[in-house]
């Protein structure tokens, strides 16, 4: 028993000396982004694992485990998107989505051709954060009852009359790759 205890107290100990040296994402100033601007993430968690492996299978070049989509104010930038963790659609600033979201990289994307009707996206965005519309567990892309993190950013897309969305491809599920493999958003930054 003492030796079992000895080898849980060193894993234990690893295992939390890993978790507070692995590298985080740098935050970086956010003065030219715009509501409808896409962060994509790789995160070091055990759910963004989960989808980069469901992701190894479909033809990528980056894999990326999160979407979410930058929300710009008179004051203050935030990202809105689905958190897995909290089952529900939430804003976080840059740091606190880095952080809950075990984030080691992020892009920043922008649609390659000008968004026509901004306000009535950001209205929306807003309107749907707001909801607190739950986490789409059964993954369900015919439903809007509840949303995945790419599911969530497509329909909003979608409801504010950017079309272009539709040139996304995919079969049954959406992910994060699909709409960077779409190539109507373009990479502004990687970090």
């Amino acid at each position: 028993i003492t030796i079992l205890l000895i080898i849980l107290g060193l894993v234990m100990f690893f295992l939390y000396i890993y978790n507070n040296l692995r590298s985080t994402a740098s935050i970086s100033p956010l003065s030219h982004i715009q509501s409808g601007d896409l962060i994509l993430s790789v995160g070091d968690s055990f759910k963004s694992r989960i989808v980069k492996t469901f992701e190894e299978n479909t033809d990528t070049r980056v894999s990326y485990s999160h979407i979410g989509v930058f929300l710009r104010n008179a004051d203050s930038v935030h990202i809105v998107h689905m958190s897995i963790d909290d089952g529900f659609i939430k804003r976080e600033n840059l740091k606190d989505f880095i952080e809950n979201n075990s984030v080691i990289e992020y892009d920043i994307y922008r649609m390659a051709e000008p968004i026509d009707n901004l306000e009535m996206l950001y209205s929306i965005i807003d309107s749907v954060a707001d909801t607190q519309k739950p986490f789409d567990r059964s993954f369900d892309m015919e439903s809007d009852d509840s949303y995945y993190c790419t599911e969530f950013i497509y329909k909003t897309f979608l409801q504010a009359g950017i079309t272009e969305i539709k040139e996304i491809k995919y079969e049954k599920y959406i992910y994060p790759n699909d709409v960077v493999n779409s190539q109507i958003f373009i990479k502004l930054e990687k970090h």
